[in-house]
């Protein structure tokens, strides 16, 4: 028993071990992460192809924003969906009873014809 006892020990301190080596490469990591940032942020970017992707995002963002202004000029509320439906609706009816007194002259018509 004490054999296992001094390794599972053993094992133990291997990965207090590892875990601070890996808590010094986290704190390494995010020095190198803070100093990059504030590098980047001190001089303007000026690579040719960076400038040419900004100036295409620029451009994309006013297309898509006048899109959107579009878009919602074409959008219909439920409200307004509701009103035409119902306005379709009466205009189907009313043509139905044209149709239908249409038809009942017609008929009336020639059947008065064969009397």
């Amino acid at each position: 028993m004490p054999g296992k006892l001094d390794e599972i020990s053993f094992i133990l301190g291997e990965i207090k071990s590892s875990i601070q080596d890996s808590n010094e490469r986290y704190k390494q990591l995010q020095d190198g992460i803070r100093q990059l940032s504030i590098a980047i942020s001190e001089h303007p970017v000026t690579c040719p192809a960076r400038v040419r992707f900004d100036e295409f995002s620029q451009n994309a963002n006013r297309r898509i924003d006048a899109l959107e202004i579009l878009q919602s000029g074409f959008q219909m509320t439920r409200k307004k969906l509701t009103i035409l439906a119902a306005i379709g609706f009466a205009v189907m009816v009313m043509l139905g009873w044209v149709v239908e007194a249409a038809f009942k002259w017609a008929v009336t018509w020639m059947l008065s014809h064969f009397q």
